[in-house]
C-alpha cells in the first residue's frame, strides 16, 4: 500500500470515530438536505445518517483503486499516477466530518 492509501483510509477511520462520537447528539432523524431558505426538507435515519459519508468514502476508494486496472490499453494511467494518488486522497477528504467540536 501506498502512502496515499493509508491517508485515505485513516480519514475514513476518523469520519468512523467522529459519527461514534457524535451519535448520542444527533436528531433522529437527521437533517441530511436543505431547501434555499435554509430549512430542512430530507432527512435519514440517525444510524445512516452518522455513517453514510464514511460508507460512501469507502465505496469511493474502492471504485477509485480498480479504475487503473480497468482502463482502456491505450489509456496508460502510469505517466500520472502520482495525481491520480492525489486525487483519491483529496476525495477522501472532501468526504470527511468537518465538524470539529462538540455542539
Amino acid at each position: 500500500m501506498k502512502r496515499s492509501d493509508y491517508l485515505a483510509l485513516a480519514l475514513i477511520v476518523i469520519g468512523f470515530t467522529l459519527g461514534a462520537y457524535y451519535h448520542g447528539d444527533l436528531p433522529d432523524p437527521m437533517p441530511t438536505h436543505y431547501d434555499a431558505d435554509g430549512q430542512p426538507d430530507g432527512f435519514t435515519a440517525l444510524p445512516w445518517g452518522a455513517f453514510i459519508l464514511p460508507l460512501i468514502s469507502i465505496g469511493l476508494w474502492v471504485i477509485m483503486k480498480i479504475l487503473p486496472a480497468i482502463s482502456p490499453k491505450e489509456f496508460s494511467m502510469h505517466p500520472f499516477a502520482g495525481t491520480f494518488e492525489t486525487v483519491i486522497v483529496a476525495v477522501i477528504g472532501v468526504m470527511s466530518p468537518s465538524r470539529s467540536r462538540k455542539p
